[in-house]
């Protein structure tokens, strides 16, 4: 699959657009073979770069981005760093051994970010209050008690919420009901991704702003970039939905 520079968007909108702009130090040029790369220098790219390094400390690892960090969907979310999921639909009790597995996962991953922001100092408006699940009409009002019941089920602290107590949390009269989950955090996620990325290990190379424009396998993986190639013997993709562009995951 042949791609180009212009089927990758590179606009700010979303959190970024709150921060200071900021160019690529990247000047990538010629070709470099190295053991390992990871497409995607959004959270997950990140977090598998990071760990990379850890496991690998004298492995010189590629972490390449078709756009700056932040302008990705890293830095479009919500900004919650979820420590419960939400698993909609009425609670399923054959289930709850999966939904408590899930939410070690999320816990874990949320005290990992937490430990990353204070010990790098990345200035992203972590907030650890938990979150707000808010309800307006009929659907999500049902939904909302599908929530408490689940919530009540796995021994979730939480607190359920009236519309008053809703109208002074969240300064709006728009929610007749809502519940807050007291685990997991808030966050400007362009701030955060940013600022993880900014303060990677010294064996990692972030490159942005240069799509992988095709993927060759063999004996090696031979990545086509507009300004040279990377040769690596791994290749991680953590690119998400935009994984089809390199005609990978076309059909999930």
């Amino acid at each position: 699959m042949n791609l180009s520079i212009g089927d990758f968007s590179t606009d700010n909108r979303g959190w970024s657009e709150l921060l200071s702009e900021r160019s690529s130090a990247s000047n990538f040029r010629g070709s470099v073979r190295v053991p390992w790369v990871i497409v995607g220098a959004g959270f997950t790219g990140l977090a598998c770069a990071r760990r990379l390094a850890e496991l690998h400390p004298n492995d010189e690892i590629i972490l390449v981005d078709a756009r700056l960090v932040g302008q990705g969907a890293s830095g479009r979310n919500s900004g919650f760093a979820v420590a419960v999921s939400h698993f909609p639909g009425k609670y399923i009790p054959e289930q709850k051994g999966n939904f408590a597995r899930v939410n070690r996962i999320n816990q874990a991953g949320v005290e990992i970010l937490d430990r990353e922001v204070k010990t790098l100092s990345i200035d992203c408006q972590w907030d650890d209050g938990g979150f707000h699940h808010a309800a307006a009409d009929a659907d999500s009002i049902y939904e909302c008690d599908n929530f408490l019941e689940y919530l009540n089920a796995m021994e979730i602290a939480h607190t359920p919420l009236n519309k008053d107590e809703m109208d002074n949390r969240l300064g709006t009269a728009l929610y007749k009901v809502g519940v807050h989950v007291h685990a997991g955090a808030l966050v400007q996620p362009a701030a955060l991704v940013r600022g993880l990325a900014s303060k990677l290990p010294s064996n990692i190379e972030l490159i942005e702003q240069r799509p992988v424009l095709k993927v060759e396998e063999g004996r090696s993986i031979k990545l086509s970039l507009s300004d040279g190639e990377i040769i690596t013997d791994r290749l991680v993709l953590a690119t998400n939905y935009e994984a089809g562009k390199l005609g990978f995951l076309s059909d999930a």
